[in-house]
């Protein structure tokens, strides 16, 4: 792994766009990690700040006037007619950490036309355990303002030239998807499907029954069976029925009825592979 201080924190702001000017301007904090090129870094601003249509040019204009661009537009800057001599450049392909330094200040434009003018400042380098978590990719770990739209569009049928559309979103939707309806209740566990679970010695069974039902009028019944199968499956059948386990020894612990206490412990004991502690328990009737 690399040394915690390879990695980096770029602050982007975005000044302009399609001949806006922001202020303030809306922007991100980015976590860089050491390997990053400029084409990477590129590609993870336009990310950060909701771009989708990527198939436009860019480019990086560092504090000594160097240019950063594809090999394409390189060779069109230094054959320019415009300059007196020939232009420093160097290409996207390049690390950001070999022209780069903490507190440096430059541009990145993006899409010539539109010409999404960006002010990048490094602000020094970061622990990535700390910030984000070690990872390979840029991360955004702050920002603030409302980013426009690439093309300026408000509605996903927009031509420029129309007026908005009513209800985009229905009024039934919004109430559906926009959590203003209580969910629904679910539907209550099916013992019977849960003793053929049992049955059958069936780990998948029993964790497609008990998946997405309520299960506090049966969780004795549901912990019984689930203990039975823990205690004759394979490691990969108790890697699926860990996270049960766990789900019905906190439901145990809150409901507490009677026996529930005794289920509970059978239950932490087996996850624990504590032998000692497992007792067995007697049979059950169909309710609680």
């Amino acid at each position: 792994m690399s040394a915690p201080r390879r990695w980096f924190l770029l602050r982007v702001d975005l000044l302009s766009g399609r001949g806006d000017e922001f202020d303030p301007p809306p922007g991100r904090v980015l976590l860089v990690p050491p390997l990053t090129t400029f084409e990477q870094l590129a590609e993870g601003i336009n990310t950060a700040l909701g771009r989708w249509d990527l198939s436009h040019l860019s480019r990086f204009t560092l504090a000594d006037g160097t240019s950063v661009e594809d090999a394409e537009t390189r060779a069109e800057t230094i054959q320019g007619v415009f300059s007196d001599g020939i232009p420093r450049t160097a290409l996207l392909s390049e690390r950001v950490t070999t022209l780069i330094r903490s507190h440096d200040r430059f541009t990145y434009i993006f899409d010539f036309g539109d010409d999404w003018t960006h002010l990048c400042t490094h602000e020094g380098w970061a622990d990535p355990e700390e910030t984000r978590g070690l990872s390979e990719r840029i991360w955004p770990t702050w920002g603030w303002g409302m980013l426009p739209d690439q093309y300026g569009r408000r509605w996903a049928e927009d031509d420029g030239q129309s007026s908005p559309p009513d209800n985009v979103i229905s009024a039934e939707d919004r109430e559906l998807f926009g959590g203003r309806r209580p969910p629904a209740p679910m539907p209550i566990v099916d013992l019977r499907r849960v003793r053929v679970a049992g049955h059958e010695r069936s780990t998948k069974a029993l964790t497609d029954t008990i998946a997405g039902v309520g299960l506090d009028p049966a969780l004795q019944q549901v912990g019984t069976v689930l203990l039975m199968l823990w205690r004759a499956a394979s490691a990969t059948d108790r890697r699926r029925l860990e996270p049960f386990a766990v789900a019905l020894i906190t439901r145990l612990d809150f409901r507490r009825f009677e026996g529930d206490d005794i289920l509970r412990e059978e239950l932490l004991a087996s996850l624990q592979g504590d032998r000692w502690r497992v007792r067995s328990l007697p049979s059950t009737s169909t309710s609680s």
